[in-house]
């Protein structure tokens, strides 16, 4: 709950200049993704890690697009999160 908080504080942060980095890896054939976040001040942290079918761009955004969407859901306990 408090990389959640991180993690959307960063991203929504005007003053935040960030840098998203992700690396992947496979075992006993099974992909995975993960993402990690560098704010302007060096410190980082893990965005999470995500199991995908396939490495191609479309995928990676869409891993990290859900991956976003469930750390506002959880944040927010599912409400709306305002704008």
């Amino acid at each position: 709950m408090i990389a959640n908080r991180h993690l959307l504080e960063t991203l929504t942060d005007e003053n935040m200049n960030f840098t998203l980095h992700h690396d992947g890896t496979s075992k006993h054939h099974i992909q995975f993704e993960s993402f990690q976040v560098t704010r302007n001040d060096w410190k980082s942290f893990s965005a999470g890690i995500v199991e995908v079918g396939k490495g191609d761009a479309a995928t990676l955004f869409d891993s990290f697009t859900t991956l976003l969407a469930d750390s506002i859901s959880e944040e927010t306990n599912g409400k709306t999160c305002p704008k």
